[in-house]
């Protein structure tokens, strides 16, 4: 999976919320199951303040999502989160892809796209 490009914008569709929008892809030579997007908020010196796992039924479109549930390759998703602002505590964010197993531990990209 690559992530590609991100924007975050607070307002747009409510007071008090932050749009977070971006790509997901398939990079590989194989379909792949949709990844969980881990979302991190940051404070100015880089501490996160907030962390949250979100699967695709929540991050995108359910029109948008492949009917077998597999991104193709070279295929991409869109994303799109709105949650609630986290106010001037939060300067900043980083999204991940992570990828569930049978025992129910997240095995992620360790590269923080910010």
């Amino acid at each position: 999976y690559e992530i590609r490009g991100s924007e975050a914008v607070v307002g747009e569709t409510g007071p008090d919320v932050m749009d977070i929008r971006t790509q997901i892809a398939a990079v590989g030579e194989h379909a792949v199951g949709l990844p969980i997007l881990r979302v991190v908020l940051r404070d100015r010196w880089s501490n996160p303040v907030a962390e949250r796992n979100f699967n695709a039924f929540e991050y995108a479109a359910r029109e948008d999502l492949p009917a077998d549930e597999l991104l193709q390759p070279n295929a991409s998703l869109a994303a799109r989160l709105s949650i609630i602002d986290p106010g001037s505590g939060a300067q900043g964010y980083e999204l991940e892809l992570c990828v569930p197993y049978r025992d129910k531990r997240l095995q992620c990209s360790g590269q923080a796209f910010k």
